[in-house]
């Protein structure tokens, strides 16, 4: 019966993490779509047959294991939260997508622990639960972070370079948001995604 579970919340986390990977590319979808449906007429109610999948069962799922999450550790900060995803150059991941990830990712951890410790018997009953739920539970954490420091690392590195042709194009006449549209013409990564991010703002 450990086992069916332990592979079930497996799965489960699976299809999450296979969910959250491709968000990106369904909302662009989506956006698409209704940028082609515009100006077009609509029937005035929606039925619950048209929703997707998605809509219907994942996204009150997420929202309500993410309540969870909070409830559990009420020092997790929602917009620290979502500083550190952008930070990562996660925009399109929501901060309920990510608690539910971590969720699911700690119950597949326990139950895992759960069947190896019943393997195992003595000592391990307890200690493999506990070990492999924390460790499910902090990796996508530690992996985000990770990702964010890389990523500020790099955005340091291409500084100077960025500094310079920016400095070259206000130089040469360019207005400051033209010298940043002129950089991102030139460059790629980190840096330059925030640019975007700031020359889209202005």
């Amino acid at each position: 019966m450990l086992l069916v579970l332990a592979a079930a919340a497996l799965g489960l986390a699976f299809f999450f993490v296979v969910e959250l990977a491709s968000q990106p590319a369904r909302e662009r979808k989506e956006v698409l779509a209704r940028a082609t449906r515009y100006g077009r007429s609509r029937p005035l109610s929606v039925g619950s047959e048209e929703l997707s999948f998605s809509r219907r069962a994942l996204k009150p799922l997420m929202a309500k294991m993410a309540r969870t999450m909070m409830k559990l550790n009420r020092k997790t900060s929602l917009e620290a939260l979502q500083w550190t995803l952008q930070g990562a150059g996660m925009r399109d991941v929501s901060t309920d997508a990510f608690l539910a990830a971590k969720g699911l990712c700690g119950g597949g951890g326990l139950l895992l622990g759960l069947l190896l410790g019943g393997v195992s018997g003595g000592s391990a009953m307890l200690l493999f639960p506990v070990g492999f739920g924390a460790l499910g539970y902090i990796a996508p954490g530690f992996i985000v972070n990770g990702r964010a420091r890389r990523r500020r690392e790099e955005a340091v590195s291409q500084l100077p370079d960025a500094l310079d042709l920016l400095a070259v194009s206000v130089e040469a006449g360019l207005s400051f948001d033209a010298a940043i549209s002129k950089l991102t013409e030139h460059m790629n990564g980190p840096l330059v995604e925030e640019l975007e991010l700031m020359l889209g703002e202005m």
